[in-house]
């Protein structure tokens, strides 16, 4: 009886923090008290849209805290508008709070079934997901990082995201760190960059 209070308990909990973008739309966001100012716009549009919400509490929102895959993919799908998905992925993910957002990534070929729950979304995966997102538009120009091969699967993605402004190098004008973890306030910065 106790597992099952705990059960429903958390259900709704998870329930009443997955706010969609029209009940965002419709109720006043409250203003993050911990973001800095390179992110503060960023976080606030993020909250506004119903993409993500404040981290412990309706003021927080931890722009310093990294960021897992299973996160930005929830963070996309729905800055996509939650889009139902037919097919559902092969594996039972440990945390159900993102199993639809999962799904969906699945479906669109944003993830293949190779995909890990609990992982840390580097800047490689971060260009690479909000890129397959948006319908993998392509770039004028091939971006030019000493540490991006252009080989590589994220290569395109990159390309994109510098000239749209998405991204830019990091930790020096040639490298782009593709291995960086990225934190909460970044992803913030990517999506709104993204999305306007």
């Amino acid at each position: 009886m106790k597992k099952r209070f705990l059960a429903v308990f958390l259900a709704l909990a998870l329930c009443m923090g997955l706010a969609t973008p029209a009940f965002a739309a419709e109720n006043s966001v409250p203003a993050f008290t911990d973001v800095p100012s390179w992110c503060a716009k960023e976080a606030q549009w993020a909250a506004e849209q119903g993409i993500t919400n404040g981290a412990g509490s309706e003021t927080l929102f931890a722009p310093n805290e990294m960021c897992s895959e299973e996160q930005i993919l929830t963070f996309l799908w729905r800055a996509e508008g939650e889009p139902a998905a037919e097919a559902t992925f092969p594996r039972t993910l440990v945390a159900p709070w993102c199993r639809n957002a999962i799904n969906w990534a699945y479906e669109e070929g944003i993830i293949d079934g190779n995909f890990l729950d609990g992982g840390l979304c580097r800047r490689a995966e971060a260009v690479w997901y909000i890129w397959k997102a948006l319908g993998e538009p392509q770039a004028s120009n091939p971006a030019s990082f000493s540490d991006v091969d252009s080989g590589a699967y994220f290569a395109d993605a990159v390309s994109w995201a510098v000239e749209k402004g998405v991204t830019n190098g990091y930790g020096g004008e040639d490298t782009f760190a593709p291995g960086e973890i990225c934190t909460r306030g970044q992803i913030a910065c990517f999506l709104y960059r993204a999305y306007n």
